[in-house]
């Protein structure tokens, strides 16, 4: 079988040809003197090295979960992320440094709307066939949670006092951690922080690279939080309505609080510093966190009748939403301006995740064991 590359640089289309194994195709737009900033915290895959701007295309494109790379000329870095560029920033600079934006989908077909493959055996599905299709494939039945993430080839599940890690190619248990008991919420960021609350005041932070932590300090626990690049925001449930305090993550300092005047979500995902939130009345709100005076502006939302103040988020690769209304029995994937993707009948948690080949969903609770799903 043969792989296609095609590069698109000012107007001008390269086709490359190899020998592999597997089939797999992309179309490959190359930004020059352009930089990127990640959309999503945990958006990073890794960084190595490459001699050329070639051996960083052929690093991401042989890697499963690699959508944009990052080439810097002058230290021969190659930055892979498992976002989609559109998730992120381009951002135009003078140093050598080159975009890799790779396109999974055919003509006439799009992300988030699709999963897309990259591989002709595989075509385009919308997000609803494959929840309606996919197969069981691991049950942890020792493994209960609400909270859970998908990063850097591992699900990373809390549960008790432990963050489990589990490989995504064989779901094997590859090692766990000790944090703070009763915790409830989980966040994984791109430098291997591991972001944990609710089970005591404030926020515990564990580098996984390190095997070091410290706690961002608070008077009482977080119950839910979210994490960008920028900024970490901690959601507390104050006599009424929640509250969102938002500090600055590199150095732990909180910024602002903001306390809304309607029952908001207890929880919340972050995208290019723009914090999202549900709301009881149906509407997706949003904050720019960059400006602590800015206020929730709501979007309108076909999935209106789905949302409840009171659900878990999570945000995947293509910066699409899982919400989870507490105590429902529907979960739904909207995109972050409030379209309706897909719904799918659980009482569980949801998280979903896409490869160059599979695409995986997770689901769970408090009282029913983590299941994992491919299509």
């Amino acid at each position: 079988m043969f792989l296609n590359i095609t590069f698109i640089l000012v107007g001008l289309v390269i086709t490359l040809s190899c020998q592999t194994i597997t089939q797999r195709t992309a179309y490959v737009k190359l930004h020059a003197n352009t930089d990127y900033i990640l959309g999503n915290a945990a958006g990073l895959h890794q960084t190595l090295f490459a001699n050329n701007l070639r051996s960083c295309v052929d690093q991401c494109h042989g890697n499963d979960f690699c959508r944009t790379a990052v080439f810097n000329f002058v230290e021969n870095t190659c930055l892979l992320a498992e976002e989609y560029s559109y998730v992120g920033q381009l951002i135009p600079t003078s140093s050598l440094i080159t975009v890799i934006s790779f396109k999974l989908c055919p003509d006439n077909y799009a992300e988030p709307e699709y999963i897309c493959f990259g591989t002709p055996q595989k075509p385009p599905v919308t997000v609803a066939f494959a929840l309606n299709n996919m197969k069981l494939v691991n049950n942890t039945t020792n493994i209960t949670s609400e909270a859970f993430e998908m990063t850097n080839g591992r699900v990373h599940v809390l549960s008790g006092p432990r963050v489990y890690m589990y490989s995504i190619d064989t779901y094997d248990q590859i090692k766990s951690v000790v944090v703070p008991s009763n915790s409830k919420s989980l966040r994984i960021d791109m430098m291997n922080n591991y972001y944990v609350s609710g089970g005591s005041n404030g926020i515990f932070v564990y580098n996984s690279v390190t095997n070091t932590s410290m706690t961002i300090p608070a008077m009482y626990p977080y119950y839910r939080m979210c994490i960008g690049q920028h900024h970490i925001v901690g959601v507390t449930w104050a006599p009424n309505y929640p509250r969102f305090d938002v500090y600055n993550k590199s150095n732990s300092q909180q910024i602002f609080s903001y306390s809304p005047t309607t029952n908001q979500s207890r929880d919340c995902a972050i995208i290019n510093d723009q914090l999202i939130i549900t709301a009881s009345n149906g509407l997706l709100q949003t904050m720019v966190l960059r400006n602590s005076s800015s206020v929730l502006v709501p979007l309108s939302s076909n999935a209106s009748s789905y949302m409840h103040n009171d659900n878990t988020v999570f945000v995947d690769a293509s910066a699409r939403l899982y919400d989870h209304p507490f105590a429902l029995t529907t979960a739904i994937v909207i995109t972050s301006n409030g379209q309706l993707l897909a719904t799918y009948s659980t009482s569980r948690t949801t998280s979903g995740k896409a490869s160059k080949y599979k695409y995986y969903f997770l689901a769970a609770s408090s009282a029913s064991p983590l299941v994992i799903y491919e299509y």
